[in-house]
């Protein structure tokens, strides 16, 4: 158990009459998992709530909101909302670049708005802030705050927390799985979470398109630095000769990691002509949340994101670049 004092987001959360929860572009387990968690808690103490994405719903989580789907708004959120709601809860993130097209909405100042997140990177957004670097995931923060606020997890929240928690430490594989990620999971399986059954669901039921973009992805693969740093690259045409979906590319930047002499990973993707995604991940001392900040991303020390405008060509050129000069400085 943390430190955290939770107080005032627990005030925030009992004072609110009907809530939204959001979180970042392109959810991941961590957001998702923590979303639903939320949402139940939250109904089961009589709020009325929703959960809206600015992305839509990756079909590999779509078994966490069987109760209630989720609302998809890709575009700029409307002033509209504002009525339908008192409270906002943003998880995960509290970036622009990741909140764009419901930060203005968010920091409009007309509802009040509780941030939680466990990121290095974040944007003052809201009037209350739970946000612990330490912390292996949202979905370990909730379980904490829950067992503050003394509520009792049903099997369908301890499984969500569950697929957060795991899915941010990559099913308790990556340096961010330490004691308190094992206590609060051990506590969930109490709760009635089958790791199991959460894990078939999870990664035994890939589409056909998933599997044929992983073997395009791992075609592109090149090292670079003696081996030490592997990129990998997708455009929009592989998606479309392989018909897969967008969020079908989630976690393939870890594949190369699995390289003995790899210490560093980069998976750049064309979300669109002229602008592209990249991810990064570490296994050892370079922290590359630092090398993401500086292209305008952020995210944790060994795993983090930005988007660039240009051709993947030229991104590729420079990150490679970037990244050989901060690898020589670790010989």
């Amino acid at each position: 158990m943390s430190n955290i004092d939770f107080s005032k987001a627990l005030d925030c959360l009992a004072n609110a009459g009907s809530i939204v929860i959001t979180c970042h572009t392109r959810p991941d387990g961590d957001a998702l998992g923590s979303a639903v968690a939320l949402a139940q808690i939250l109904q089961d103490k009589g709020k009325s709530v929703e959960i809206i994405l600015s992305s839509a719903l990756p079909s590999r989580y779509a078994f966490l909101f069987s109760r209630q789907p989720p609302r998809v708004i890709q575009d700029t959120w409307p002033r509209t909302l504002l009525k339908e709601f008192d409270t906002a809860v943003v998880l995960d993130t509290s970036v622009r670049a990741q909140l764009a097209p419901q930060f203005d909405f968010l920091r409009s100042g007309e509802l009040r708005v509780l941030v939680i997140d466990h990121h290095l990177s974040n944007e003052p957004l809201g009037a209350v802030s739970i946000i612990d670097p330490s912390a292996s995931s949202v979905g370990l923060l909730l379980a904490e705050l829950a067992q503050v606020w003394s509520v009792g997890l049903k099997s369908s929240v301890a499984e969500a927390l569950f697929v957060a928690l795991a899915t941010d430490t990559g099913w308790f594989r990556f340096p961010n799985a330490d004691l308190r990620t094992y206590r609060q999971a051990w506590q969930l399986m109490q709760a009635g979470a089958q790791p199991a059954k959460l894990y078939e669901a999870l990664y035994m039921r890939e589409s056909p398109g998933r599997v044929r973009l992983a073997a395009r992805a791992l075609a592109t693969l090149e090292l670079f630095c003696n081996g030490r740093l592997a990129c990998m690259a997708l455009l929009q045409e592989d998606f479309k000769q392989t018909q897969a979906e967008p969020s079908d590319s989630e976690d393939l930047v870890n594949e190369p990691l699995r390289i003995g002499s790899v210490e560093v990973a980069v998976m750049l993707i064309e979300d669109q002509p002229g602008l592209v995604r990249l991810s990064l991940r570490s296994k050892r001392q370079i922290n590359v949340a630092r090398i993401a900040e500086h292209f305008g991303g952020g995210g944790h020390s060994q795993a983090a994101g930005a988007q660039f405008a240009g051709p993947v060509s030229r991104v590729k050129q420079e990150i490679v670049s970037v990244l050989t000069q901060e690898l020589s400085r670790f010989v």
